[in-house]
């Protein structure tokens, strides 16, 4: 869709429990192991989160640790995996924060 047909919704806050935050630290402390190691992670390393490239082209760099000691690597960034996002909406009433965010952008755009 382009960007003015899309719908925005309700901004959500997320507490993540006990198994959660001690998942989310197993996967930044494997994550950032590998990273600091020179082997960045694969799309498959983490349960929780995953490492992907973070930059406005291929072209862009930064330093990174490498088997080397430190060379050029495309900025990395940190992102909650989808399945985990859609975990986190599952719980709650999503259904009623979504109607809502429709009908705000419903009139939003009548006017």
């Amino acid at each position: 869709p382009t960007p003015a047909a899309r719908t925005f919704g309700a901004p959500r806050l997320w507490r993540p429990g006990a198994h959660e935050l001690a998942q989310l630290a197993a996967d930044w402390e494997d994550l950032i192991g590998a990273i600091g190691a020179g082997r960045p992670p694969d799309g498959h390393a983490g349960r929780l989160l995953q490492v992907r490239p973070k930059a406005a082209s291929r072209r862009q760099r930064t330093l990174a640790p490498s088997a080397d000691g430190v060379a050029p690597a495309p900025p990395l960034g940190f992102y909650l995996r989808r399945r985990a996002v859609l975990a986190i909406l599952a719980r709650g009433d999503v259904g009623e924060t979504l109607v809502l965010a429709r009908a705000v952008a419903e009139r939003r755009t009548s006017t």
